[in-house]
């Protein structure tokens, strides 16, 4: 439908202009026409009234509101088409409208048939309910013994039987009975199946050794700690001090240290640095040259 309306709108103002207007500003001239859609000549002339006159169709303002047969062609070739549009707006409306009826009414419908399915299903429930409670009775009085049928199949109670106390270590042992592997962790039969952390219990001298075992490993190991931190306190208060740098200037003073002054570099054996307790250089050859800068980058 839009198609056909700018079709109409094209083909109307082509037959106006007689086709004096370029193709490009007839399609905008369409665009405008069917956007703004004006309502009288003074609309059609303020949307389309500089065209008209630029393309020489109008001589002036007044020829193409008042006399001119342009704006007021279009707006009654515009005319129709609007009431159209108008009038298939409001069928379309009114479609929209009589389905929503239509599927309001039906959502009432359902609703009425879900509260009749409902109260069915209640009146069902009680009648069941009804017609079972006399049996119900019946099977009560017909299940309930007498005295003396209850005293001849009474049985006599059945002596209570006497367990052994059960030992933390043979659960352990049967837990851990077969072959045992822990390729991952590297961990022995023997080794896994004491558990340092478990509570000693008294008599089980296994578990008893194994504790002690861990406890004096555990303050080797806090002596050995001790020890490296007492020796590397020790280092740190009794090391050499580091022999301040000395300047030479002068050829003078290099020829009396033995140095050629004219010497373009200086090679140093054995050089060794650390930067944060990391060996950088180790026994090297390091070659110093006049004229260059020389620097540590990173770490």
């Amino acid at each position: 439908m839009r198609g056909a309306s700018e079709d109409a709108i094209r083909s109307a103002l082509h037959e106006i202009t007689e086709g004096k207007l370029d193709q490009t500003t007839e399609e905008y001239l369409v665009g405008m026409l069917k956007e703004e859609t004006p309502n009288n000549a003074e609309e059609a002339h303020e949307l389309i009234g500089a065209f008209i006159i630029d393309a020489g169709l109008a001589a002036d303002d007044a020829e193409s509101v008042v006399g001119g047969r342009i704006c007021a062609a279009v707006i009654h070739t515009l005319q129709p088409l609007k009431q159209q549009q108008l009038q298939q707006l409001q069928q379309v409306q009114q479609q929209q409208l009589q389905l929503l009826q239509d599927e309001q009414q039906q959502q009432r419908c359902l609703q009425h048939l879900g509260d009749d399915q409902q109260q069915q299903q209640e009146q069902q429930q009680q009648q069941m309910s009804s017609s079972s409670t006399p049996s119900k009775l019946l099977g009560k009085f017909q299940a309930e013994p007498t005295a003396a049928a209850a005293e001849t199949e009474a049985e006599p109670p059945k002596a209570a039987e006497t367990r052994a106390p059960v030992r933390l270590q043979d659960l352990l042992r049967k837990r851990t009975e077969g072959d045992f592997s822990d390729p991952y962790l590297g961990i022995q039969q023997n080794a896994a199946m004491v558990n340092y952390n478990a509570p000693v219990i008294d008599g089980d001298s296994a578990a008893a050794e194994a504790a002690k075992q861990q406890q004096l490993q555990q303050q080797r190991r806090q002596q050995q700690r001790e020890k490296q931190l007492r020796l590397l306190q020790e280092w740190e208060k009794n090391k050499p001090p580091i022999p301040p740098p000395q300047k030479r200037h002068g050829d003078k003073q290099l020829k009396r240290s033995g140095i050629n002054p004219e010497a373009e570099g200086i090679i140093v054996d054995s050089f060794s640095i650390s930067v944060a307790g990391r060996q950088l250089l180790v026994d090297t050859s390091l070659k110093l040259m006049k004229g260059r800068r020389y620097g540590l980058i990173g770490r």
